[in-house]
């Protein structure tokens, strides 16, 4: 017990707010989508996301996201990019500290919870034409933390998009991996 006092002396003394984190951070994810126009819908398995972030303060982070889905008949193709930012509500990344340089401590938690807002593009590919829709979307992801660099994400995302006067919602729920560099 008494060679631990000078540890947890070592502990106390260091300042809670010089940790450092990762910036960068590459996510894939797969799942479902549906989407809903005035005169029809379309459901089904085939929405594939590629993320990038990086993360400008402990909390914020600005993402730019690749989105294409494929209908199970593979006559629609929708596909397009989005760009915002995220919140970080609780445990979104692993914290390091340094110690003098001969101890690291690395403290990250088991799940996390972040949510999102920007501004996205849609091209909806049909035989024969295309349309493109542009708009708002929110988004919640939920984290598991597998390491401190390595995480399994859900995602759900609402997109309201709009072409002149044409809307068209898209809603996808989405499980994948995140990967901090």
């Amino acid at each position: 017990m008494l060679r631990l006092i000078p540890f947890i002396a070592l502990l106390l003394v260091v300042n809670a707010q010089a940790f450092t984190y990762k910036k960068h951070s590459l996510s894939a994810l797969g799942g479902m989508y549906s989407f809903s126009s005035p005169t029809s819908s379309l459901s089904g398995f085939g929405a594939l996301d590629l993320s990038y972030s990086y993360r400008i303060k402990p909390k914020w982070d600005l993402q730019v996201n690749f989105a294409n889905t494929l209908s199970s008949s593979f006559s629609t193709v929708i596909w397009g990019v989005d760009g915002g930012a995220n919140y970080c509500f609780f445990n979104c990344m692993a914290k390091v500290e340094d110690i003098d340089s001969i101890l690291e401590i690395i403290d990250y938690k088991r799940s996390g919870l972040k949510g999102g807002f920007g501004i996205g593009q849609r091209t909806l590919q049909l035989i024969g034409s295309s349309v493109a829709y542009s708009g708002p979307y929110l988004r919640l992801e939920y984290l598991y933390f597998k390491s401190e660099i390595f995480k399994i994400l859900g995602r759900f995302q609402y997109s309201m998009f709009v072409s002149g006067t044409k809307s068209l919602d898209i809603r996808t729920i989405s499980v994948g991996v995140e990967y901090d560099l």
